[in-house]
């Protein structure tokens, strides 16, 4: 009866106090303990969470928030709709377009994030945003007009992109120039084949063939471009100045009247002046001339006979006749 007292009274002082050094004297020293009605062993008071304390969290702080630090309140996180710590802004939603991203930071251009849900940004590639990409620095995105060549244009002029004489890129942002195949009549391009040759039916500078363009094309004889001229080489025709064309070539002829060029006259069939002591006969002006002397008969009359000599100043000399 005494030993069932003594059971009784352990059992009840260890539902009340079981833990610490009382622990051996609860059954843990391989007492069978006290028998239940089922007839198990019964050494500690259960509690569900494996720490002893009863809270259900397994930390052991007693808490029951489960971060182990006694304070009864989670450690604080991104997307907790609290900003804390380190933390910019935290809207407690994972919309990372709106204006705090999903690692709570304010959103900006330049950090990647499309700042699309209330802010102004048409693109955002972070580091890759950039003045010749197809996302500006500012997070537009590049177009046509904008003064920025992105990947997908070979020119922007901003307003200049009109074509205009004088402009190099059109209002789609494509280099307008003269041998890119297309006849940019704005510009000033008459055609346009794009193949380098320039003495085909298109120069080089986009223009039709014609004389005084430099390049000597079909039926010319020459082109020296602005140097053509009535007294140059090549006339403003494109034919090479030659005698008896009419044009005086400077440095070349003394005299050229075209189809009276005649060597009894002021301009000889050589574009020289008839001069005394040519050789040639001057008719009207000069009596004799070298081998060009007249006879007696022509000199001093019918039936004259003798020898006429010529002065040297194209005189006929009679004295030899009679």
């Amino acid at each position: 009866m005494r030993t069932l007292d003594s059971r009784l009274f352990t059992l009840t002082f260890c539902s009340l106090f079981g833990f610490g050094a009382l622990a051996a004297a609860c059954g843990d020293d391989g007492d069978p303990g006290v028998q239940t009605e089922t007839g198990s062993a019964e050494s500690t008071a259960s509690t569900g969470d494996g720490d002893g304390d009863g809270d259900g969290d397994g930390d052991g702080d007693g808490d029951g928030d489960g971060d182990g630090d006694g304070d009864g309140d989670a450690d604080p996180f991104c997307g907790d709709g609290v900003v804390e710590g380190p933390e910019e802004c935290d809207d407690g939603n994972r919309v990372d377009g709106d204006a705090c991203t999903n690692d709570c930071t304010t959103a900006v251009c330049g950090d990647g994030s499309l700042f699309n849900d209330g802010g102004d940004e048409e693109c955002d590639f972070g580091s890759e945003n950039g003045e010749d990409q197809n996302c500006l620095p500012d997070c537009k995105k590049a177009i046509c007009g904008d003064g920025f060549v992105s990947p997908l244009e070979s020119c922007d002029l901003g307003d200049g992109n009109n074509g205009a004489v004088g402009s190099t890129c059109d209002q789609f942002c494509l280099s307008t120039s003269c041998g890119d195949g297309t006849v940019d009549e704005d510009l000033g391009e008459e055609c346009d084949d794009a193949n380098g040759v320039s003495d085909d039916e298109c120069t080089n500078g986009c223009t039709l063939p014609d004389c005084g363009d430099a390049v000597v094309q079909d039926g010319e004889e020459c082109d020296d471009g602005a140097d053509n001229s009535p007294v140059s080489a090549c006339t403003t025709e494109c034919k090479d100045n030659t005698c008896g064309d009419g044009f005086v070539h400077d440095g070349a002829e003394a005299c050229d009247n075209a189809g009276a060029n005649d060597d009894s006259k002021i301009c000889t069939s050589t574009c020289e002046f008839n001069e005394c002591g040519d050789g040639l006969l001057f008719v009207g002006v000069e009596e004799c001339d070298g081998d060009a002397v007249p006879t007696c008969e022509e000199a001093a009359g019918v039936g004259s006979t003798g020898t006429v000599t010529c002065s040297d100043t194209c005189t006929a000399v009679i004295s030899g006749c009679s």
